[in-house]
């Protein structure tokens, strides 16, 4: 009897290891990402914030949870970035405009593509600048 219980102890405890370790290695750049956080501006009421993303991530997986709105939007990025976690968090009340063009140049197969987007945020919310280079994409501050 002692001895089933003990091997029934070691499975669970490699079970528990193997867990631990794989959780581990999901989230290891994803805390590397969160440690990059810091402050740029200090006012009183909100401020300005960088982070440089550390892990992969698909941005197409992002795309595909069917974004149509910004609540939708924050909720598919919370679900890429912390797998396994129910977190939720109420998306700010933003607008935002992108626009895109292409110039002469040989920076990418003979062209030089520059896209850019404006967050346009009350004064009563903070902002983050995110700066990633997803694996099918392109380096970007956002």
């Amino acid at each position: 009897m002692k001895r089933m219980l003990k091997r029934i102890l070691v499975v669970l405890l490699v079970l528990i290891l193997l867990a631990v370790a794989g959780f581990g290695m999901l989230y290891a750049g994803r805390l590397r990402t969160v440690n990059s956080i810091e402050q740029i501006t200090a006012y009183d009421d909100y401020n300005l914030y960088r982070m440089d993303v550390t892990y992969d991530y698909s941005i197409d997986d992002v795309i595909n949870y069917g974004i149509t709105d910004n609540q939708s939007m924050i909720d598919a990025i919370l679900k890429e970035t912390l797998p396994l976690l129910p977190v939720h968090m109420k998306a700010p009340n933003y607008g935002c405009s992108a626009f895109a063009t292409v110039s002469d140049g040989n920076i990418l197969m003979g062209r030089n593509i520059l896209m850019g987007r404006n967050y346009d945020f009350k004064r009563d919310t903070s902002a983050m600048l995110v700066y990633c280079t997803p694996k099918d994409g392109y380096k970007s501050v956002a």
